[in-house]
This record gives C-alpha cells, sequence and structure tokens, in this order.
C-alpha cells in the first residue's frame, strides 16, 4: 500500500511540474533551458516546450460557417449557378407553408345555390313563440311625427288678406334670362327668349338636304364578316383541342431553359481588348492634369 502511495505522488508531482516552462535569458541573447531534478526522476524541459510550441504554432481552424470578405467594392455579387439540368424552386420550409391555401374549416357550409330553396313540414308547421311575434312587429311611428311638407303649399292668414310683396320679391320673381350668342358681334352675349337657341341657326339650314356623298360618310360601317365577338369567360373547348398533338418546335418553346445553357462567367476584373488599346483625347489629357499650386515636389 505505501508503494502504491508513493509511486502515485510521484506521478502527480511529475504531472505538475511537467506543465513548467522557465526561460531565462542570458548575456548572449539565448535562452537557458533549466532543468528540474526529483529524487528518482529527471524531466527536462526542453521536451515539454517543444510539444507545448508545435501546438501553439498550429494555426487557428476556421468555422465551417466562415464566408470570406469581398476583396473590393466590384467583387461579385452572387455565386454561380449549380443547376442538374432542372428547373428546381429554392425556398425555405417556412415559405411552402405560407404558399399553402387555407383548409377550410370542417363545419363551413357554403352558400346556397339559388335564393329559392324547399322548406321543411316542420318550419312550416313549427310554432311561434311570443317574443318572436314581438320581435317581428315594425316599429311604431312617434305620436308626435309629422310628415315632410310639400314645397307647394298654401299658407294659412286666418281671416287676414294675405299682405302685398315688395319691390325685391317681384325682382327675384322674374324668370332668369337665357342667353344666347350676339349676331352682331361672336365676343359678347345678348340676353333672348329662353325658348331661343344659344347657337342660332339660320333659316336655310332648316330646309338644307345633305349630298348624296355625306349621306354615305355618315352611314355607319358594317362589322366585317369574319368578325367574332368577344369570348366568354368560361367556354367549351373543342375535341380536336383536346386530341391534338403539339409540334416540335412548340416543344422545344415550352421546355424551360436548361441550367447547363445559363452563361454565368462574370468577372469584374476583366478588362476588355478595346479599353487596353484606347488612347485618351487630348481633352481628357488636359482634365487629368493636376494644378500647377497644387503641385509638390518631394523633399530629399
Amino acid at each position: 500500500m505505501k508503494e502504491k502511495r508513493d509511486k502515485k505522488m510521484r506521478l502527480k508531482m511529475k504531472a505538475n511540474y511537467l506543465k513548467l516552462i522557465i526561460w531565462t535569458p542570458s548575456l548572449s541573447t539565448t535562452c537557458q533551458q533549466l532543468c528540474i531534478r526529483i529524487p528518482n526522476m529527471s524531466v527536462s524541459l526542453s521536451e515539454v516546450s517543444e510539444g507545448r510550441i508545435e501546438y501553439l504554432a498550429k494555426p487557428k481552424s476556421l468555422p465551417s460557417s466562415y464566408t470570406e470578405d469581398r476583396r473590393s467594392v466590384y467583387w461579385i455579387d452572387r455565386r454561380p449557378i449549380e443547376s442538374n439540368g432542372k428547373t428546381e424552386f429554392a425556398t425555405t420550409p417556412r415559405l411552402d407553408d405560407l404558399s399553402k391555401p387555407r383548409n377550410v374549416d370542417e363545419y363551413y357550409q357554403g352558400d346556397r345555390p339559388t335564393p329559392m330553396w324547399p322548406v321543411s313540414k316542420s318550419a312550416r308547421n313549427a310554432a311561434v313563440s311570443e317574443r318572436i311575434s314581438e320581435l317581428a312587429r315594425y316599429r311604431p311611428v312617434h305620436p308626435e311625427f309629422q310628415p315632410e311638407r310639400s314645397p307647394l303649399y298654401m299658407p294659412s292668414f286666418g281671416s287676414r288678406s294675405p299682405p302685398p310683396p315688395n319691390s325685391r320679391i317681384y325682382i327675384l320673381a322674374q324668370p332668369k334670362p337665357h342667353k344666347v350668342w350676339s349676331r352682331v358681334d361672336e365676343n359678347f352675349v345678348d340676353e333672348g327668349e329662353f325658348s331661343a337657341s344659344i347657337w342660332p341657326v339660320e333659316p336655310k339650314v332648316y330646309t338644307s338636304s345633305c349630298p348624296p356623298r355625306v349621306e354615305s360618310l355618315a352611314t355607319a360601317k358594317d362589322l366585317p364578316r369574319q368578325y367574332k365577338g368577344e369570348r366568354p369567360v368560361q367556354w367549351l373547348v373543342s375535341d380536336n383541342a383536346k386530341n391534338s398533338t403539339a409540334s416540335l418546335r412548340l416543344q422545344q418553346l415550352a421546355r424551360p431553359r436548361s441550367g447547363r445553357l445559363t452563361k454565368d462567367d462574370y468577372d469584374p476584373y476583366k478588362v476588355t481588348p478595346s479599353a487596353r488599346t484606347a488612347r485618351p483625347t487630348p481633352r481628357i489629357l488636359e482634365l487629368c492634369t493636376p494644378l500647377p499650386r497644387k503641385i509638390r515636389q518631394k523633399k530629399p
């Protein structure tokens, strides 16, 4: 038992001393390693430090969710499309749930197809309660209710005679004059009879007749024989349309575009050959030249 206890203590002391790394700088700017001597055990710190330094020298690993920053503001905003040749919709499970139609309640009853429906015998022979009869009565009119008065009524003066109207009432009672265009000057308006037309028409116009050419031009244009009106929203599809076979060209146009044909090789750093061989105009060179007052020579 004593030997086991001593062995356990030695292992514990060895583990504690292995964690120590002591370096002391010497006069020759080098590092001198110290060794710790323990009874029945000799440990070199150089052996311990080499494993620790190798562990610390390893680069830090990047997490799986790490994304590299843009090297410039002109970097590509989107990654090239990786397609397997099929049309696929990239949606989240939440978006798929929201795109599904709403389920109808199990107790939902739709509207009746027509405003007329058969009434059951029990509904015909049902006895009406006193409360329903009371609610079915129309609302009575207030005892002090008076209907609207007619705009034409005769005021009652009693035994007195009606007073004569004043001059202002006579002026307001006169009919409003009718405005017609002046026959002398078109810029002025005269007052005429109420039955007179606004635009005076000469008597010759009433008895005039149109020439045959004007009557033919005034005739409404007939619809063409092959004209067909607007098709209703719902129409019957013919059997020929149901059993028809699409042509090869129509099938090619109806097919979705394959992912292999998508061209996504955009490179923002690629310079066109025309831009490489371009030469600026004298005006551009003049504008690119800095101002003399802003030119400074570098100090030696």
